[in-house]
């Protein structure tokens, strides 16, 4: 299968240049949005394997630091989840005005802090996003957005790392719309065991997929 990979730059609206990189397979059938934790390598093998998998599905999948490399060594930066989810609904405009692509599904796989910017998005331009995924993430964080969700939310966290399951089972009870929590055997905060990696990689294309027009 033929793959065109483009090196994507986006101009934020003051101003400011955020980096990432677009993989287009030969007539896709999904978009997914992909928002790595910021200022971090710890799911670099993880997002490896989760972006060969996806391509293999005929996938478009944009991979993109919602900070600037100059705000991914300020840690605070990280918190600004009013700015972050800005950003993701300019990144969702732009990635539709450019590639035309309005008729794709989109999918938002959003790690760490970055989950909680994905669920504000999935509020306010809940019209372009049809389904949103946090893996590993701090969907608490999104404060008073969780239980204003309308479409389908998965929570994926690993089962040794104790912080995580905390806040994600208390940001799943807050959930109202259709949603599932999977905790992953084995997997601790550092998500090194890589052994792993494809049972959560077949947990997010299962919820991609799902049939919830059956459901209904």
């Amino acid at each position: 299968m033929k793959i065109k990979t483009e090196p994507v730059q986006i101009i934020l609206e003051d101003g400011k240049t955020i980096y990432g990189t677009l993989y287009l397979p030969e007539n896709p059938n999904k978009l997914i949005v992909l928002l790595p934790e910021n200022g971090s390598q710890k799911f670099h093998e993880f997002n490896k394997q989760l972006i060969e998998e996806l391509i293999k599905k005929r996938y478009i999948v944009l991979q993109i630091n919602l900070l600037t490399s100059q705000e991914q060594q300020i840690y605070t930066k990280n918190l600004d989840i009013k700015t972050l989810s800005k950003r993701l609904n300019h990144v969702i405009n732009w990635l539709l005005d450019k590639y035309n692509q309005k008729d794709l599904d989109i999918i938002v796989v959003g790690e760490g802090l970055n989950s909680a910017a994905m669920i504000k998005s999935a509020n306010t331009i809940k019209d372009k996003i049809k389904t949103v995924i946090s893996v590993s993430g701090r969907p608490d964080f999104a404060d008073g957005e969780l239980n204003k969700l309308e479409l389908p939310v998965l929570l994926i966290v690993g089962g040794r790392d104790i912080n995580a399951l905390e806040t994600n089972l208390k940001a799943f009870n807050e959930i109202k719309s259709e949603k599932e929590l999977e905790i992953i055997p084995g997997i601790s905060h550092e998500f090194k065991e890589e052994e792993r990696y494809q049972d959560i990689i077949k947990l997010i294309h299962d919820w991609i997929t799902k049939d919830r027009k059956k459901e209904a």
